[in-house]
């Protein structure tokens, strides 16, 4: 009987350290899964912060592409001012120059 109790008192006590290293372990890998939550936490925010700066600089490039396409517009509109306005001014010069002819052939007459 005293052995069968030794036993019981073994076997309880065997099973009491057992439990308290299930119990560390589990511990250990709540730790590490709560580490590995907040790394992962940290990533996303990193990732996110990341994000955050492609779109900003997208938006900016897509700014710095619209006005330089308004501005690109505005040099072919100017462009096609001056084209006309030298257009104007050629025929402007050809229609005094035979006026000129004109006067000078009145004049030699």
């Amino acid at each position: 009987q005293l052995e069968s109790r030794i036993m019981a008192q073994m076997t309880a006590l065997w099973r009491s350290e057992e439990i308290q290293q299930s119990r560390q372990y589990t511990d250990l890998l709540k730790t590490q899964l709560q580490e590995a939550m907040m790394s992962l936490q940290e990533s996303k925010l990193k990732h996110g912060e990341t994000n955050l700066q492609c779109e900003a600089q997208r938006l900016i490039l897509e700014r710095e592409l619209d006005e330089r396409r308004m501005a690109t517009q505005q040099l072919h509109t100017s462009n096609n001012i001056i084209e006309e306005l030298r257009k104007s001014l050629d025929d402007e010069k050809k229609f005094k120059e035979l006026e000129f002819k004109q006067w000078l052939q009145d004049g030699v007459r």
